[in-house]
């Protein structure tokens, strides 16, 4: 690779003044025995981001490498990681990290790349993060395999399935190898840059890569709504019913380049998707009546008579609304 570079840690940013600073000195802490370098793309930010980036690209300029767009790309429909960041990767390895999130942990590189140098059949090295609400200020500490574990993709998908709708990593935990990365550009696998989204088909792609090992340390955090954050978009009702419907496109596409190999598990994810989408279209009957009964089961008692009744009396929780504005 260039520069004798092992790790190459992508960075997207947009109008994240308040916390790029976080994120690059996290960046720039890792105490590793090998070179890396920090790609990092602001989409023509309005605030004091790109200033911010410059002031550090002065002043580490041979780490820090920086694309400046002088037009919004995300807005035009571009896969921003995927088509500014990855093809200009040097690193053996990548790492990932948003502009509003950062790690806490300076040997989270070390870590990681010491496992997947030991083992070749290892595609993705990941963590649990601390999940901190940028509105309430409140941090919760989100584990969901607590020890050590190596999972193949039947474990992997049986796993996320138990946090859907939230991917099982977050984004800035992930650290995966340039060589499957090129494999996904080159072979433009449909899946991947069909989904808005990209951190949900990229783990389920590296996931098929080979095994995945989770290590039992909280090395990142995760803004949650934050200016401009994904997670604060999604409060837009018909942002987010858009994107169920993509990622639900995506999991049918994901079926047909794994020839359905995975296609009992994969498809519980469909349902689950249908069901929110029926939920927040108030299609009730479909719930109770098509794909989602596995999932309306699950509901508290109170849930299931909600929807019970709005599916076959609507009439009578009219009433009730009537008579609860008197």
């Amino acid at each position: 690779m260039k520069e004798d570079i092992l790790v190459s840690i992508c960075c997207i940013t947009y109008n994240q003044e308040n916390y790029i600073r976080d994120a690059l000195d996290s960046f720039i802490s890792q105490e590793t025995n090998f070179k890396y370098e920090i790609l990092i793309h602001d989409d023509n930010s309005s605030d004091k981001t790109r200033d911010i980036i410059k002031e550090y690209e002065l002043k580490y300029p041979k780490l820090i490498k920086p694309i400046y767009q002088s037009e919004n790309q995300y807005s035009k429909g571009k896969k921003i990681t995927a088509e500014y960041n990855f093809p200009r990767v040097n690193g053996k390895y990548i790492a990932l990290c948003e502009g509003d999130d950062y790690w806490i942990d300076n040997k989270k590189l070390q870590k990681q790349v010491d496992i997947l140098d030991k083992n070749d059949d290892y595609s993705l090295v990941v963590h649990p993060s601390v999940y901190f609400d940028q509105q309430t200020n409140i941090k919760n500490k989100k584990n969901f395999l607590n020890k050590d574990t190596i999972l193949n993709i039947e474990d992997f998908l049986d796993e996320y399935y138990n946090v859907m709708p939230s991917t099982l990593f977050h984004t800035s935990s992930l650290l995966f190898r340039n060589r499957d990365i090129k494999k996904l550009l080159n072979e433009k696998i449909d899946f991947y840059f069909k989904c808005k989204v990209g951190d949900i088909p990229l783990e389920l792609y590296l996931a098929n890569q080979g095994k995945i090992y989770f290590i039992n340390e909280y090395m990142s955090v995760y803004r949650q709504n934050a200016t401009g954050s994904w997670s604060l978009q999604q409060q837009d009702k018909n942002r987010y019913l858009n994107s169920l419907q993509n990622i639900k496109e995506m999991y049918n596409s994901f079926n047909l380049y794994t020839k359905n190999r995975y296609r009992d598990k994969v498809n519980k994810f469909i349902n689950y998707i249908d069901f929110y989408i029926n939920l927040n279209n108030e299609n009730y009957k479909n719930i109770i009546e098509n794909n989602n009964q596995d999932l309306f089961k699950t509901l508290d008692l109170k849930s299931r008579i909600y929807i019970f009744l709005q599916a076959y009396f609507p009439q009578v929780m009219q009433i009730r609304k009537i008579l609860k504005e008197k």
